[in-house]
């Protein structure tokens, strides 16, 4: 469970760093840390404390639960899209026929 958080923050602390167009150099910068750090929390190697998380967080400008949101909680839609293609580029002919018909009816066409 441990590794699927660090991996839950670290894609988060990315995306929302990227998407604020920040480097890693300015998020350091705001948080009072050291590049390499930075970049170990990225990669998911470095495993922050809470204390640390919420250094972090301010850095970024956001709210600490937001690195901890589920990565499918507040993902763009480009993001979305792109993690829909990497699953479905992953399945057989019949995975996809699955996939084509629960997408028919939660989406009902037609109406």
């Amino acid at each position: 469970m441990e590794n699927y958080i660090r991996k839950q923050f670290s894609e988060n602390f990315k995306r929302i760093r990227k998407s604020r167009k920040l480097s890693q150099e300015e998020v350091a910068e705001r948080s009072n840390m050291s590049l390499s750090y930075i970049s170990t929390v990225e990669t998911g190697i470095a495993n922050p404390t809470l204390s640390t998380a919420e250094k972090l967080a301010q850095g970024l400008g956001v709210d600490v639960q937001d690195l901890f949101a589920p990565l499918n909680g507040k993902m763009e839609a480009e993001e979305m899209r792109k993690r829909i293609k990497y699953i479905v580029d992953g399945i057989d002919a019949k995975g996809i026929h699955s996939m084509y018909n629960a997408v028919l009816t939660v989406f009902k066409p037609g109406r």
